[in-house]
């Protein structure tokens, strides 16, 4: 299931991102995922059979107050599951250092996928 993103509007109400809508820094986030994997990169997790999200990593990037995960995948892969384990990993990774980060966003060949913590 695709799902759409919650915006802030006028502090009224938010549904995700870090809280009050504070910036997200993607370059210290994606750091301190990496921190997580001494003598390796997010690519080196890619697996032998090429299914582990790592294997299509195509960066990092803010979007206001949410990180944007970027993934490049062939067709014919479940890009829902994908997306929800790609983001899960990165709040195991980021989550104490992130606390307020309570969304996700994985963005697959473009289309968008919230993930919750």
């Amino acid at each position: 299931m695709k799902l759409l993103r919650a915006t802030l509007v006028a502090g009224a109400l938010f549904l995700g991102g870090c809280s009050a809508g504070t910036p997200v820094n993607a370059t210290a986030m994606e750091s301190a995922f990496n921190e997580n994997l001494p003598g390796s990169s997010i690519k080196g997790m890619c697996d032998p059979a090429y299914t582990h999200w790592a294997c299509f990593y195509e960066g990092v990037e803010a979007d206001g107050s949410y990180l944007v995960v970027k993934l490049g995948v062939p067709g014919g892969m479940d890009e829902d599951a994908l997306a929800q384990r790609a983001g899960k990993h990165w709040f195991n990774f980021i989550g104490k250092r992130y606390p307020d980060l309570s969304i996700i966003i994985v963005r697959i060949n473009g289309i968008d996928y919230n993930v919750y913590r």
